[in-house]
């Protein structure tokens, strides 16, 4: 009798994760198809009120089961992070001004809970996660050829919504990349499909070139390169040596011969057409003028930044620390600037924790991404709205597949 009740009981959680990955995987496809053309166009607002809808009432549902989540230190420093924003909103309300975004950390927060809250398997991780590169591919092809040339790269930006789809499809490329570069991170049956993964790659990371979404182009490279510096271990002997020196010699070949000449000046013009490059202000659109009149406002107004002067600069530095000490000052924004940089410090720690795991350390990348390119935009690691949705999914998936407490 006690057997049969113990097999029901496993049953009927069994279905409620069930209903809690079908839930997780509609909810992430619209996230992408409420960016497609079209659609964009006729219903962004309505998916978008669905989204919070249902992200909002399955949040309050995992927070019945709090308690479990709790022994986890990240999730701790979250919601310290949170009460700290709700206290700080409380105050800046009560002296009339509103100065603060409550759903930045709320959303990828509540991402997070329900992530936790949700058993995926490695096989249905791995479902979810491909599927997310395939959606995002069809919203770069389709976006490329909607409003833009197609496979061309314009002088001027033809996407207003590029910081929106470039988050995806960032997060998409790397998905794809490490599938292509590392088998082990997922689950697959069939590894052969080698054409298809370098097809998936390419094209994604040919829509983030058009669309020129140069901060998350600065993160790939970035996040790519450092996985195949840490990842792999290069041994020296004569067989590598000979590869390595025939590959030198055909790039060189190549190069000298132009065949490269026209990836080249995509790569060029994605990153800087229209850009004086000699001058490091045009370059960087801008931003070096804002971030150096960003820190002389920190210099003066240190303690409370903004919301303690009621004096406001008008423009935005697009960077996250820079960006929180200017809206609250240094002393004000510590337990934001804290918590970044813990989140900085947890990548890095579990970056070299998985050199010893060779293991599943996907998300890790994922979240290097997001930290990567908020050096270059300040709503990341948390926004804009749910296109870091997938980033916090997969961090509740790793930190629960690693038993990450500390």
């Amino acid at each position: 009798m006690e057997t049969k009740y113990k097999f029901n009981e496993q049953e009927i959680s069994y279905k409620k994760d069930q209903i809690k990955r079908v839930i997780l995987f509609v909810l992430i496809t619209l996230t992408i198809i409420q960016q497609m053309p079209v659609i964009k166009d006729l219903f962004y607002s309505q998916i978008r009120i669905i989204l919070y809808l249902f992200f909002g009432s399955f949040t309050l549902v995992s927070l019945f089961s709090i308690n479990k989540f709790l022994k986890y230190r990240f999730v701790k420093y979250f919601i310290l992070t949170i009460s700290y924003s709700l206290l700080l909103f409380i105050v800046i309300v009560l002296f009339g001004q509103n100065k603060i975004n409550l759903f930045e950390l709320l959303i990828p927060f509540g991402v997070l809970i329900c992530s936790l809250n949700t058993n995926f398997n490695k096989k249905q991780l791995t479902t979810l996660l491909i599927w997310y590169a395939f959606l995002a591919l069809i919203l770069g092809l389709s976006s490329i050829f909607y409003y833009g040339e197609g496979f061309s790269i314009t002088r001027n930006y033809f996407l207003s919504s590029k910081n929106q789809i470039g988050p995806l499809l960032g997060i998409a490329t790397i998905i794809s990349g490490l599938w292509l570069l590392d088998k082990k991170q997922f689950e697959f049956k069939n590894n052969k499909l080698l054409l298809f993964k370098i097809g998936i790659f390419v094209l994604l990371l040919t829509s983030i070139f058009i669309i020129r979404n140069r901060s998350g182009i600065v993160g790939i490279f970035i996040t790519l390169g450092l996985f195949l510096t840490l990842g792999y271990k290069f041994r020296i002997n004569i067989k590598n040596i000979l590869i390595i020196q025939s590959l030198l010699i055909i790039l060189l070949i190549s190069f000298s011969l132009g065949l490269f000449d026209n990836l080249t000046t995509s790569v060029w013009n994605s990153l800087f057409l229209n850009y004086d490059v000699s001058n490091l202000n045009s370059l960087s659109a801008g931003r070096t003028a804002v971030y150096n009149y960003a820190l002389e406002f920190v210099k003066q107004f240190p303690i409370l930044g903004e919301i303690g002067t009621g004096q406001f600069i008008d423009a935005t530095p697009h960077n996250y620390i820079l960006n929180k000490w200017v809206q609250f000052g240094i002393i004000g924004s510590f337990p934001f600037v804290a918590f970044y940089l813990y989140l900085c410090f947890f990548t890095i720690k579990e970056i070299f924790k998985s050199k010893e795991r060779k293991d599943f350390s996907l998300p890790i990348w994922i979240l290097l991404l997001s930290l990567i390119v908020s050096v270059f935009e300040y709503t990341y690691p948390y926004g804009p709205g749910v296109s870091q949705l997938m980033v916090w999914l997969i961090i509740g998936q790793y930190i629960k597949y690693h038993k990450i407490v500390n």
